[in-house]
């Protein structure tokens, strides 16, 4: 638990003000639309976050984009539910995760398919986190074909009509 100790307090906190907001009466609609989102993203994510706790990281999914301390043990999990079926903003939590220097060449290699996958749904949030995935997972995954790859399917992103410009 100690490699945890500064992520823990700082996310704790962060958590303990999520929960007071969700359990406080709507102050309007927007706010309403928050509470809604975030219940429906702890409950799609439940079983994601159960498989993260069994593995040793005491962060929910949504929490990995923050935490510094390194989680290389659960990059393979985090690949694996990438390619299930998951909302707009549980799959986002799962991209930003993965994307760190320490992922391997499966998970660039995942990351690269929902690229691929995503490029004409129009969803520019999602192709803006996969397409700067590659920014994050330089330390020593990427090869110069792969980051060619990468070039090339930002290109395709860019140019699809609504797509991210990039």
């Amino acid at each position: 638990m100690e490699r945890w100790a500064e992520d823990l307090a700082r996310i704790r906190l962060q958590r303990s003000l999520t929960l007071d907001e969700l359990n406080k009466p709507p102050r309007n609609e927007h706010h309403r639309a928050w509470q809604d989102a975030v219940r429906s993203n702890l409950t799609e994510s439940a079983a994601l976050n159960k498989e993260i706790a069994s593995a040793g990281v005491p962060f929910d999914v949504g929490e990995l984009g923050s935490v510094r301390a390194p989680y290389p043990e659960i990059v393979p999990l985090l690949t694996r539910h990438l390619m299930l079926d998951y909302s707009r903003d549980v799959l986002g939590a799962i991209i930003a995760a993965m994307t760190v220097p320490y992922g391997d060449r499966e998970a660039l290699d995942a990351l690269l398919g929902v690229l691929h996958e995503k490029r004409n749904s129009g969803d520019r949030d999602i192709l803006f986190s996969v397409g700067n995935a590659p920014i994050r997972l330089r330390a020593g995954v990427t090869t110069i074909s792969s980051e060619a790859a990468w070039i090339s399917e930002r290109r395709l992103v860019a140019e699809t009509p609504g797509g991210p410009v990039g």
